[in-house]
C-alpha cells in the first residue's frame, strides 16, 4: 500500500446556476443572491466533495490511514470533511465570501505542499483557474459539480473517486497517467466554441474518467427522419419537455420552433409554452398538465444523460415525469463514437434515484433502437 497525499479545494458556488436554469455559476452578480440563500450544509459541491471523501473510506474499507488530506479552509474543502468524518489538515484561512482568486491563491500553496494528486470540485471554470497555476506541475482530479462540464479532467460521478483514490493506494503501478484538456467558453453566455485552456496531468482509469465534450456529429438522414416523426406524433394535452443539445432540438426544428440551445424548452399542442425553464419553472407547469415526456439527447463524446449541463432536470422533476415517459435520441454517428459505449447518469444524490435500469434503448431513426448500457455510478 503506496501513502498518498492528496489536497482537496471546493468551489462553494459551483453547480449553484444548473436548477435555476443558468448555463453556468461564473457569474457573481447572479450567484450571489443565490450562495447567500443557501446553508452551507445544502451547497452542491459541498455535498458532492463530502460523497468522494465519503467513497475513499468505502474503498479502503474505513481504514484511511494510507491519505494524507490537506483541505482548503471552511466551505472550500474542510466543510465537506467534517461532513465525511474524514481526518484532514487545514490549509490557511479564507473569508465569508470565496472568489476565483481563493481557488487559485491555494492551488499555489498546494503546489509548494507536494502533493500526489489535487482533488478540485466544481465545473470548467474551476478547472481553468486551477490549470492556470498549476499547468502539468501537479497531478489533478476533478469531483464534478458544475454546470458546464465538457473538460476531460473530471471523474464521471464523485463516488468514482473512490475507486481511483483505491487504485492510486493499492495499485500505482496500474494507473495511467494523460495529459488532458481544459475546455471552457471565453465569455458569456456560454455559447460558440469551447476554447482550450490548457492541460492537466489526470490519473485515467476508464470508465471512471469522463472524456470531453465533442461536437461535430452527422445528423444522417434516419436522424432527421426520427425528429420529424416525434413531431408528428405529439399528442394532444400533453406536455413535451426538451433538454438541452442541437440533437433534441432538432425536434422543435421540425414544429417550426426555435429552441434554446443550451437550455430546457416545452411545447404542448404544438406550440411552444416554456423557454429556457428552471426546475421551479417546470414543477410550475406540472401543475396545469396531468400528461408529461421528456425527449433527451446524448452528450457527444461523454454519453452523459443527465446531470450536465441539465440540472434542471431533478430527481423531483424526473420523478414527476416517470422514467416510461423520457425518450433518449441520437444519432448512429454520435453513439459509435462513444468509447467506453456507456452512457451516464449524475443526479448527484446521496442516495440516488434510479432514472433508468442497466440498458436503455435509444432511438436513432424511426425504426431503430440501440440498446445501451447505462452507468448511474
Amino acid at each position: 500500500m503506496k501513502d498518498l497525499r492528496v489536497g482537496l479545494i471546493v468551489n462553494p458556488v459551483a453547480g449553484l446556476g444548473g436548477p435555476v436554469g443558468l448555463k453556468g455559476s461564473d457569474d457573481r452578480q447572479e450567484i450571489l443572491p443565490i450562495y447567500k440563500n443557501s446553508d452551507a450544509y445544502s451547497l452542491n459541491s459541498t455535498l458532492r466533495a463530502a460523497r468522494a471523501l465519503r467513497s475513499i473510506t468505502k474503498w479502503l474499507n474505513q481504514d484511511v490511514s494510507s491519505v494524507k488530506l490537506y483541505a482548503a479552509a471552511g466551505v472550500m474543502g474542510e466543510l465537506s470533511c467534517k461532513m465525511a468524518d474524514f481526518q484532514c489538515e487545514v490549509v490557511g484561512k479564507i473569508g465569508d465570501l470565496t472568489t476565483a482568486d481563493d481557488t487559485k491563491r491555494y492551488s499555489y500553496e498546494f503546489l509548494n505542499i507536494v502533493l500526489d494528486i489535487l482533488l478540485f470540485c466544481g465545473g470548467d471554470g474551476t478547472a481553468r483557474d486551477i490549470v492556470g497555476v498549476v499547468d502539468k506541475k501537479m497531478t489533478c482530479l476533478g469531483i464534478p459539480a458544475g454546470v458546464k462540464m465538457h473538460s476531460a479532467v473530471f471523474a464521471t460521478t464523485p463516488e468514482s473517486i473512490g475507486e481511483i483514490v483505491y487504485t492510486l493506494v493499492a495499485r500505482p503501478e496500474a494507473v495511467r497517467y494523460a495529459d488532458r484538456e481544459v475546455l471552457d467558453f471565453e465569455t458569456r453566455p456560454f455559447e460558440g466554441p469551447l476554447l482550450s485552456y490548457g492541460y492537466m496531468r489526470v490519473p485515467y482509469v476508464p470508465n471512471l474518467v469522463q472524456n470531453a465534450k465533442a461536437l461535430g456529429f452527422v445528423m444522417d438522414d434516419g436522424f432527421e427522419a426520427l425528429c420529424e416523426s416525434l413531431a408528428k406524433e405529439m399528442e394532444p394535452s400533453v406536455l413535451y419537455i426538451v433538454g438541452p443539445g442541437t440533437s433534441s432540438k432538432k425536434v422543435l426544428e421540425y414544429l417550426g420552433i426555435q429552441g434554446t440551445v443550451n437550455g430546457i424548452d416545452a411545447v404542448a399542442d404544438r406550440k411552444l409554452v416554456g423557454v429556457d425553464l428552471s426546475e421551479t419553472d417546470l414543477l410550475k407547469l406540472f401543475e396545469k398538465y396531468e400528461k408529461r415526456k421528456l425527449i433527451l439527447g446524448v452528450i457527444g463524446g461523454q454519453g452523459y444523460l443527465l446531470g450536465r449541463g441539465n440540472q434542471q432536470l431533478s430527481v423531483k422533476v424526473l420523478q414527476q415525469i416517470g422514467s416510461e415517459n423520457i425518450t433518449v435520441i441520437s444519432s448512429m454517428d454520435k453513439l459509435s463514437h462513444l468509447w467506453p459505449p456507456v452512457l451516464h447518469v449524475d443526479l448527484g444524490q446521496d442516495s440516488a434515484y434510479s432514472v433508468f435500469g442497466p440498458y436503455i434503448r435509444v432511438r436513432v431513426d424511426p425504426e431503430t433502437d440501440v440498446v445501451m448500457k447505462v452507468s448511474n455510478y
